[in-house]
C-alpha cells in the first residue's frame, strides 16, 4: 500500500487524485494533508487533527450509481432483482453530539471516522431522493444514517410526500421520535423502521445512557403498529 485514507474519504481522495494523478507528483512530493498516510508522511497524532472532512454535506455531489445499474442491466433475466437505493441525509449521530461527556450510548463504537455531526438541508435531501429515484426508476430506498436528522426530519417527510411517488423507505429512529412526526411517515413512504430499543428496563437504559425510558420504547412500538409501520 502506498497511501491510506483515514476517516471520511472525499477530500483526502480528491487531494491525492489532484496532486498524484493530475499533477503527476510522486506520493513523497505531494503536499501533506490530514487524513492521508503515505510511506513518507503521517497525519497529525490527535484523532481530530488527522480527519479531513466536508464542512457541509450539501457540497457533496449526488451519488453516481450509473455503473451499478449498467451492470445490473446486463444480468440474465432470471438473475435480475429489484435493488434498494441507499441515500444519505446525515453523518454521525445527533444524540451522541447532544449527550455531552457521556458520548451518546455507552456501548456505541460507531462514528469514529467522523468528527462531529452534520446533516444535509431538507431541500437538498428531498432533491437527492427525487433525482435518484427518477434517474434509476427505483422506488425502494434505504436511508443509511445512524438516525434520522432531528431538526430536518419533519421537513424532509413533507418534501418526500409532496413528490407524489409510491416510494418505500427504510430508516433508523430513536424511541423519542414524536408521535406527530411518526404520523407523517406513511405519507412520505417511510414504512419500515429500525428503532434503537435495546431494553425494556428504564434502569438498564439509564446505565446504557440511551436517553430513553421503557415506556417510551413501548409507546413508539405501539404507535408504529397503529400506523402500519413495520
Amino acid at each position: 500500500l502506498d497511501a491510506v485514507v483515514v476517516g471520511e474519504g472525499e477530500l483526502p481522495l480528491a487531494h491525492l487524485v489532484q496532486h498524484h494523478v493530475v499533477d503527476g507528483l510522486e506520493l513523497s512530493a505531494i503536499p501533506p494533508a490530514a487524513g492521508i498516510f503515505t510511506r513518507t508522511h503521517r497525519s497529525p497524532a490527535g484523532a481530530d487533527e488527522r480527519l479531513y472532512q466536508m464542512e457541509t454535506l450539501d457540497r457533496l455531489p449526488v451519488p453516481d450509481y450509473d455503473d451499478y445499474f449498467a451492470l445490473l442491466a446486463g444480468f440474465a433475466p432470471d438473475s435480475r432483482f429489484f435493488p434498494t437505493l441507499p441515500v444519505e441525509f446525515s453523518r454521525g449521530c445527533w444524540w451522541k453530539r447532544s449527550a455531552g461527556s457521556a458520548s451518546g450510548c455507552r456501548f456505541c463504537n460507531l462514528n469514529l471516522q467522523w468528527r462531529g455531526y452534520r446533516a444535509k438541508s431538507a431541500r437538498r435531501a428531498v432533491a437527492e431522493g427525487e433525482h435518484l429515484t427518477r434517474r434509476h426508476r427505483v422506488l425502494s430506498v434505504a436511508v443509511v444514517d445512524n438516525v434520522l436528522p432531528k431538526a430536518e426530519t419533519a421537513e424532509i417527510l413533507r418534501g418526500l410526500a409532496g413528490l407524489g411517488r409510491d416510494v418505500s423507505l427504510f430508516a433508523e429512529l430513536r424511541a423519542t421520535t414524536p408521535a406527530d412526526e411518526l404520523a407523517c411517515m406513511p405519507d412520505a413512504g417511510l414504512r419500515r423502521v429500525q428503532v434503537g430499543i435495546e431494553a425494556l428496563s428504564t434502569r438498564l437504559l439509564r446505565k446504557l445512557h440511551k436517553g430513553t425510558t421503557a415506556i417510551q420504547n413501548l409507546e413508539i412500538m405501539k404507535h408504529c403498529e397503529q400506523l402500519g409501520i413495520v
